[in-house]
């Protein structure tokens, strides 16, 4: 298996953490020290600040599994299992405007089982997003949020151009290419899907529970309101454009925007937000740029 190409560009991430997201970061935090209320930071004895954070291992482990179900599913080799995973997660976390965490993934597998992967991988990703719509949606139902013209007209369309293509293949008007074919989901599919579902949520409720108790350590109330606001946000990041480096800066500007309409104060909410990108996302690419780069003889 030829993976040396990719080792050396995971390579380049190193370089690219360390000379330009930390300096980015650093900027970041020079230019809005004087702007910040550091009475509005959790101390280092907030129980709520510091469980939220604990849970990220949790947050990663669930998607770990997930992982793991799809090689399982598709009878491929699991030997590159936690490297292909750590390389997908610098992947998303690098790459903008789609879930990317399959481009990492799939080259560490032959050629001919890469597309089905690539399939499997998105199957995964859209469950978690459909969780996501599920909450978020009526989370908007419960608190009476109204959503455009534009947006239903968009969603309607959306739907029956799917049921169209899908009625002009069964009655064989139609047909997809052989690669589309193949990747028919069968029965025996049906069982690995439920419990990628089943993982979506459990993530699902543990970030959710991450944002929640950071955002209570900044002295915001811990109630059901507050996780509405927490997944109506989630569903409006899902729907924003991804620049870099894992949504930094539009995810955090999304989320204030949803909990003002709820009349939450700017800057908690803007420092909850941040943290909870530095722990889900930062770290865990950190973490993963070291394992490939001090275990990779180890696979």
């Amino acid at each position: 298996m030829k993976i040396t190409h990719l080792l050396k560009k995971l390579k380049s991430y190193h370089l690219f953490l360390q000379f330009v997201v930390l300096p980015l970061i650093l900027v970041v935090v020079f230019y809005f020290k004087p702007k910040i209320d550091f009475t509005n930071i959790p101390t280092l004895f907030n129980l709520a600040f510091w469980i939220g954070i604990s849970l990220m291992p949790l947050n990663w482990l669930l998607e770990f599994l997930k992982w793991k179900l799809i090689l399982r599913t598709l009878n491929l080799s699991q030997l590159q299992e936690k490297m292909s995973f750590a390389s997908g997660i610098i992947s998303e976390f690098l790459i903008p405007g789609i879930p990317s965490n399959f481009i990492g993934r799939i080259f560490f597998f032959e050629k001919k089982d890469r597309v089905k992967l690539s399939t499997w991988i998105q199957i995964g990703n859209l469950s978690q997003f459909g969780i996501t719509l599920f909450f978020g949606i009526c989370s908007m139902v419960y608190l009476n949020f109204t959503i455009s013209t534009n947006s239903l007209y968009f969603i309607v369309i959306l739907a029956l151009v799917m049921v169209i293509f899908l009625v002009l293949n069964k009655l064989k008007i139609i047909n997809f290419p052989e690669e589309i074919r193949n990747l028919s989901l069968k029965k025996s599919d049906i069982k690995p899907i439920v419990i990628l579902v089943f993982l979506s949520l459990l993530r699902f409720l543990v970030f959710s529970l991450q944002f929640g108790l950071i955002l209570h350590s900044f002295s915001i109330t811990f109630d059901f309101q507050l996780f509405t606001y927490i997944w109506i946000s989630y569903l409006f990041v899902s729907f924003s454009p991804s620049l870099f480096l894992g949504n930094l800066v539009i995810r955090e500007s999304v989320i204030v925007s949803v909990f003002q309409l709820g009349n939450y104060p700017i800057f908690p909410v803007l420092y909850g937000a941040f943290f909870i990108w530095l722990v889900n996302n930062f770290i865990p690419v950190c973490f993963a740029w070291c394992y490939i780069t001090f275990f990779k003889k180890s696979e």
